[in-house]
C-alpha cells in the first residue's frame, strides 16, 4: 500500500500551509499505512479503529484524517461523530427528571457532535504525531478541524452542531492564548497517586491512612477473598460478557451525564 494507493480511496481533500490532508471514513482503505505510523500506540490501531467503526451500537461515524509533508505522513487525526441526545445523556439525572419541564426540554435538544479525539477512552487521541513531544497547537488544530467539519457537512448534506476536543492537559498545549476560541471544560482528573519513597510495602500505605479509611480498606480486603485474579480468554469473555454488562450498567445508569451508553 502506497500514498498513492490511499489518495485514490480518499472521501475528500484539502491542503493547510504546506501539508496535503486527506479525509477517509474507513480505516480498512489505509489500515496498513496507518498501522505503520501509530505502531507505537494499540489504542490508535486499525484493528481497534475497526472494532469501534463496525460497532453498530455506538451510534459512532469515524473519520480519519492523514496530512502528509513532503508525501510522508506528518501527523494523523482521529474523528467520531456522534448524535447527542440530551435527555439520553441526562435520564439518570434526578434534578431533570424530578422536574417536568427540564425533563420536556431536554427531549427537544439533540444534535450531531464531532469529536476530535475518542469518547471511549480517557487521553490525548485526536492527533497522532511524529513527534512524541508533540503540543497541540489549538490555533492550527481549529483550522484544520473547520476544514475537516466543512468537507464532513458536504458529504452528508448536513452540519455538525457542537465540535469538541478531547482530552489533554494545559501542559500539552501551545499558544496557550488560543484556547479562547474554546469553551473550556474539565473532566473527573486521573487518579494518580504520589509514592512516597519511605513506602516500601502495603502496610506503609494502610498506615499512613486515617483511621476512618484504613477500617475500610480492612474491611473490603477481607470481603476479597477467596476472589482469585485470573486473565480472561476470548471464551471467558464470552461466558461473562452479560455480567460484564451489567456491572458496567450499574456504573453508567448511576452517572448524573452520559454521552451515550453501550449495548450488547
Amino acid at each position: 500500500m502506497s500514498i498513492d494507493d490511499i489518495r485514490q480511496k480518499k472521501l475528500s481533500s484539502f491542503k493547510l500551509y504546506e501539508g496535503e490532508f486527506l479525509l477517509f471514513d474507513d480505516i480498512n482503505h489505509i489500515g496498513e499505512l496507518w498501522d505503520q505510523f501509530t505502531c507505537r500506540d494499540l489504542y490508535f490501531s486499525a484493528a481497534y479503529l475497526n472494532l469501534i467503526q463496525n460497532s453498530i451500537s455506538l451510534g459512532i461515524q469515524p473519520y480519519y484524517l492523514i496530512e502528509l509533508r513532503n508525501v510522508e505522513i506528518a501527523n494523523v487525526y482521529y474523528y467520531q461523530l456522534k448524535t447527542f441526545n440530551l435527555n439520553e445523556s441526562l435520564r439518570s439525572s434526578e434534578e431533570v427528571q424530578n422536574n417536568i419541564f427540564k425533563k420536556n426540554a431536554s427531549k427537544l435538544i439533540s444534535f450531531d457532535t464531532l469529536v476530535n479525539g475518542n469518547l471511549l477512552l480517557t487521553g490525548k487521541y485526536g492527533v497522532y504525531s511524529k513527534d512524541l513531544e508533540y503540543t497541540i497547537d489549538v490555533a492550527n488544530l481549529e483550522k484544520i478541524n473547520d476544514l475537516v467539519c466543512k468537507q464532513i457537512t458536504t458529504l452528508k448534506k448536513s452540519k455538525p452542531g457542537g465540535f469538541l476536543i478531547k482530552d489533554f492537559y494545559k501542559t500539552e498545549i501551545s499558544n496557550n492564548n488560543q484556547i479562547k476560541s474554546f469553551s473550556e471544560f474539565v473532566v473527573h482528573p486521573n487518579m494518580i497517586l504520589e509514592m512516597p519513597i519511605s513506602w516500601n510495602s502495603m502496610n506503609d500505605y494502610t498506615e499512613a491512612l486515617n483511621t476512618k479509611y484504613r477500617t475500610r480498606y480492612k474491611r473490603a480486603i477481607k470481603k476479597l477473598y477467596p476472589i482469585t485474579e485470573r486473565a480472561l480468554s476470548i471464551e471467558d469473555l464470552i461466558i461473562y460478557k452479560e455480567i460484564m454488562y451489567k456491572l458496567y450498567s450499574n456504573i453508567a445508569l448511576n452517572a448524573d451525564f452520559n454521552l451515550f451508553q453501550t449495548s450488547i
